[in-house]
């Protein structure tokens, strides 16, 4: 596991809502670039001054820095006694919202018991030197957090995923169940690299769930209405939150919450009776449709029971709102957004010298029909100075002239999308506003 990786999911798990937010004892970190493409209008302060970490007090001599920020984020504290310094410190500063994301090396993982078994020291630099080591158990790291005022309210565990990893944990595991040891409890710090441990400043008062049955992956559909959105909320402390295109298992310790169908047509008995028995648990059941149910006869069929036996429906824009409420009369508009702005290297390798103009638009042949003729007639007119990328609209491609150089794509998932997005020099996305 890298620092690269710890770092993406760190990420993860910073609310995406806070406007101050402070990195404390910072190492090379890109958290802050990582941050705030999710969050362009926070202010995020990183903090390093000399003994930083190791004596927040230093902290009061900085001119400027923030003195009550909505997060903190601390990065391989020095050991203990630091980290409970550094927590007293902001448990103090912080307003009672306010949440402290640690990132700390496991003191159990196996390739570290693995060194010291082999007489090795294995926090030594290059020199041969030996180095401070921030390496915290679990109990250590749960122990400094209730100390400083905090509490623990997420652990996760980073793992490495490697054959050698593998066989080491299985090994030590065994070994350690031969010595009275929990194999289970074993095995979790043996395998766990990296601590990730979110705290909140006041303890929360309950824990909400959401759950939502999705369709199959397929053009940006599931990314825009639902990774995205409970991507976003799953970074906010007090949150259950589960959701797949396979049947979710519920882990018996949530409570009943929301549940989502994302354009399921509920149209099989079967299926109805799992969702009567969801609502008979005291779930409530959401529908999210983002475009015009009349497109499918599954909809059509059951005369649109999958908008009328719900609690609620979720949509796109305020006409689709509209027209579901004639079978549901509590309907909530959520605009399709983003979740991160896009990283995009300013050195793009272009793909030769042409002009390159991409069209990308899913089933939108009348919205694009009214542009067709002056797109012709302009292809005609620049001839070999322009390349065309066509995504998915085979129409389209079709109607090229055959001598203008084109390329086309079959629909594709939105990561590859975007690549092929910034190869190109204009974008053509005709949408009427429908």
């Amino acid at each position: 596991m890298s620092h690269t990786d710890t770092e993406k999911q760190l990420v993860d798990i910073i609310p995406i809502n806070v406007g101050q937010l402070v990195e404390v004892g910072a190492k090379a970190t890109s958290i802050r670039e990582r941050y705030l493409r999710r969050n362009p209008s926070a202010d995020y302060w990183i903090i390093n001054p000399p003994d930083a970490a190791a004596d927040p007090q230093a902290l009061e001599s900085e001119p400027g820095v923030m003195r009550n920020p909505e997060a903190v984020i601390i990065v391989e504290p020095e050991g203990q006694q630091a980290l409970e310094r550094v927590l007293g410190r902001y448990h103090s500063l912080c307003g009672e919202a306010a949440v402290c994301i640690i990132a700390v090396e496991n003191a159990g993982y196996w390739n570290r018991l693995l060194a010291l078994m082999q007489g090795k020291n294995h926090f030594a630099d290059a020199a041969g030197a030996l180095r401070a080591d921030g390496a915290m158990s679990l109990e250590q790291l749960q122990a400094a957090v209730r100390q400083s005022g905090w509490h623990v309210e997420r652990v996760s565990g980073l793992k490495d995923a490697s054959v050698e990893s593998d066989a080491a944990v299985s090994m030590l595991s065994g070994a350690a169940e031969k010595l009275g040891i929990d194999s289970r409890i074993a095995q979790q710090q043996l395998s766990t690299r990296t601590w990730l441990v979110r705290c909140v400043n006041s303890r929360l008062k309950k824990r909400e769930t959401i759950s939502a049955l999705t369709i199959k992956k397929v053009a940006g559909v599931n990314e825009a209405r639902i990774d995205h959105p409970l991507r976003a909320l799953g970074s906010l402390p007090g949150y259950n939150l589960a959701w797949s295109a396979a049947e979710i298992r519920i882990p018996q310790n949530w409570t009943p919450g929301v549940y989502i169908l994302h354009r399921k047509f509920m149209n099989s008995p079967e299926f109805n009776h799992k969702i009567e028995s969801l609502i008979a648990s005291g779930w409530v059941i959401v529908s999210e449709i983002d475009d015009d149910p009349h497109h499918w006869r599954g909809f059509i069929d059951n005369d649109f029971l999958a908008f009328r036996g719900v609690h609620a429906v979720t949509v796109s824009t305020e006409p689709l709102a509209d027209m579901i409420r004639q079978w549901n009369p509590n309907v909530q508009v959520f605009d399709n957004a983003i979740f991160e702005l896009p990283h995009v290297s300013p050195n793009v390798p272009k793909q030769g010298n042409k002009l390159r103009l991409f069209f990308g638009a899913l089933n939108r042949a009348a919205d694009w029909r009214e542009i067709h003729t002056a797109i012709l007639e302009a292809v005609e007119v620049l001839g070999n100075k322009v390349e065309i990328v066509v995504i998915h609209d085979r129409e389209v491609f079709d109607s090229l002239p055959p001598h203008i150089e084109k390329s086309f794509h079959p629909t594709m998932s939105l990561p590859a999308y975007m690549d092929l997005l910034a190869t190109c020099d204009i974008a053509l996305l005709p949408l009427q506003d429908t």
